[in-house]
């Protein structure tokens, strides 16, 4: 398997962590492209898995060319990190000025330019995240739920989600797992209830990944949508 990893924005944090995971990488797979570790000027033409962090600025046509560019390259596209797969911390960058006329620069998800097949949350993601998921691609059976591919289908996340879906609908067990990931320690448990600092918290999702209690749910609504396609078949 041809790996390679590239950070079209972002703080390098996640070009790091892929590093300290990516020698050796598990289940024969070879990185071929690093602009930090490998003396390549350019991604290989064909690549199996590309692993691309940091958000996009929309204003920077030659980030988005450049986006455009490794998806036509890589058979799987992976959003590595909270930046590249909701945004993160970056959606805060933003730059604006009112002269000569109202303007200002938003940083967004790769999934806003192209099609992600997988994406990993985090700021930064673990190290053992890179291997977890290049051994879900070989072990993975047909229709089991994958994690990596249910995170694409959401645009941004934050502490109010996990409220809004875990702890106001009652879902909550008081793991507090959440407040045990949390890379910013925005999350303190009080009374086996999670409590959230808005100030502290940097929109990385982790929290919400991770939640036990939202995967079952997610695990269920799949399986009846399997069955609903077959039984439409």
């Amino acid at each position: 398997m041809r790996v390679a990893f590239t950070e079209i924005g972002g703080c390098g944090g996640c070009s790091l962590a892929f590093l300290s995971a990516a020698t050796p990488l598990p289940q024969g797979g070879k990185l071929v492209y690093h602009p930090l570790q490998l003396d390549v000027p350019e991604p290989p033409e064909t690549v199996d898995l590309f692993f691309v962090g940091g958000a996009v600025c929309a204003q920077d046509q030659k980030s988005v060319e450049l986006l455009v560019r490794l998806r036509e390259k890589t058979k799987t596209l992976v959003a590595f990190g909270s930046c590249a797969a909701v945004g993160g911390i970056m959606r805060f960058f933003v730059r604006g000025g009112q002269e000569p006329k109202p303007w200002q620069a938003t940083h967004q998800p790769l999934g806003r330019f192209v099609d992600c097949d997988l994406s990993v949350v985090g700021c930064p993601p673990p190290a053992r995240s890179v291997g977890r998921l290049i051994v879900s691609l070989s072990t993975t059976a047909k229709g089991k739920f994958n994690l990596y591919k249910k995170l694409t289908t959401i645009s941004h996340i934050s502490c109010f989600n996990l409220l809004d879906e875990n702890i106001d609908t009652g879902l909550c067990t008081g793991c507090g797992l959440c407040a045990v990931s949390c890379p910013g320690l925005a999350i303190e448990m009080v009374d086996q209830i999670p409590e959230f600092s808005v100030e502290k918290c940097i929109r990385c999702g982790v929290c919400y990944a991770c939640c036990p209690q939202l995967i079952k749910r997610w695990r269920k609504e799949e399986r009846e949508e399997n069955r609903e396609v077959r039984g439409c078949k």
